[in-house]
C-alpha cells in the first residue's frame, strides 16, 4: 500500500477510535443524549471515512452493524 493511504487509514481509524470512546463517556454520564444518535453517527463516520468511492478499490464496502 502507498504510505498515502496507510496514513489514510491510520487517521481514519484515530478519528473512529476516539469517536466511540467520546460518545461512551459522554452516554455514561447523560443516557438520553448519545443513544438515539449513536449509531447513525458510526455509520456516518464510515461513510465518510471508510467507505468513500475513491477508496473502494482498496478498501472492501463493509457495512458497520450495531
Amino acid at each position: 500500500m502507498p504510505l498515502n493511504e496507510v496514513c489514510f487509514l491510520f487517521i481514519n481509524f484515530f478519528i473512529l477510535a476516539h469517536t466511540l470512546i467520546i460518545s461512551y463517556f459522554i452516554h455514561l454520564s447523560s443516557r438520553y443524549f448519545v443513544h438515539p444518535y449513536f449509531p447513525f453517527f458510526t455509520l456516518l463516520l464510515h461513510h465518510i471515512f471508510v467507505a468513500s468511492p475513491s477508496h473502494f478499490r482498496t478498501i472492501p464496502p463493509v457495512i458497520i452493524r450495531i
